[in-house]
């Protein structure tokens, strides 16, 4: 299970990497300045980690 919180925790860091600078880029096209506060930031992380790391446990679920 310990070999599965890595992976999980390095794909939900770049999802979130990239929503928040795809909402930036969109920002600063649009004209209208991308403002997040830290929460949702967090909440979105954590949403993308477990949802990664159960996906993880799923697949693995045989070994």
């Amino acid at each position: 299970m310990k070999q599965y919180v890595l992976p999980a925790l390095l794909k939900a860091l770049v999802m979130s990497v990239c929503f928040t600078l795809l909402c930036v880029i969109y920002g600063f096209i649009s004209g209208n300045p991308y403002e997040i506060t830290l929460i949702p930031e967090v909440i979105f992380f954590l949403l993308f980690f477990f949802v990664n790391f159960i996906e993880y446990l799923w697949k693995n679920r045989k070994r």
